[in-house]
């Protein structure tokens, strides 16, 4: 479900507390090469883009954001994935390793382990467009995972980045992830249970900027 301010717990002290990171998140700053980035960038930087708007049902105000391929099951499916969008295969896989070597770190045996990229959701956020507070689709308990990739416009600094926050509405906590150019986040146990998220709108934001949203195919919202 949605979160709204319904969930807020009234005797829970305000402003947030921004002090307790979500067990389940992890960040990997540089999770893919420029030169993957960079490519894929190539792929959706044409004005005849095929966007469509994520919010049907408003079709007059919604934004033409959101772009989506997969699910890609099984050898013989990842073999067309990987013919039909060479450099977003590439990408994905290349993040879901080098993700796996980061949290190998903190978890030998992850859960992470058992992630394929078998389904994958852009959104393209401009300068001031976001995407509201929300839970994913809900599992069993720890089963589910998102794996997010953000892709920048190449060789542009950003100073400005979109910035990516956590909210546990029901503790009071908020914890914010800043997502610059090659940076990868994986977020699951807790953090996907338990914690909502949403893309802060920032008219300031500096240029465009595409976030691949990666799932397996059982947790694809």
């Amino acid at each position: 479900a949605s979160g709204t301010k319904s969930d807020l717990i009234p005797h829970k002290a305000k402003p947030w507390r921004t002090d307790r990171r979500p067990t389940g998140l992890f960040v990997n700053e540089r999770g893919i090469r420029k030169s993957t980035a960079r490519a894929v960038w190539s792929f959706f930087d044409r004005p005849d883009f095929p966007w469509e708007q994520r919010f049907k049902r408003f079709p007059k105000t919604a934004h033409y954001n959101v772009w989506r391929c997969g699910p890609y099951v099984g050898d013989e499916q990842q073999a067309a994935f990987e013919r039909d969008y060479p450099d977003i295969h590439a990408m994905v896989h290349e993040a879901t390793a080098n993700m796996n070597e980061h949290i190998a770190q903190f978890e030998p045996n992850s859960s992470f382990k058992m992630f394929k990229p078998e389904s994958v959701n852009v959104h393209i956020h401009r300068p001031g467009w976001g995407l509201g507070a929300h839970y994913d689709d809900s599992h069993d308990e720890g089963m589910g995972i998102v794996l997010m990739i953000t892709v920048c416009k190449p060789d542009a600094e950003d100073p400005r980045p979109r910035e990516f926050l956590f909210t546990d509405p029901v503790g009071g906590y908020q914890y914010s992830v800043k997502t610059r150019n090659c940076n990868v986040v994986v977020f699951k146990d807790a953090c996907y249970d338990f914690w909502r998220h949403e893309s802060i709108r920032n008219k300031h934001q500096t240029g465009d900027v595409l976030s691949f949203t990666v799932r397996l195919k059982s947790v694809d919202g």
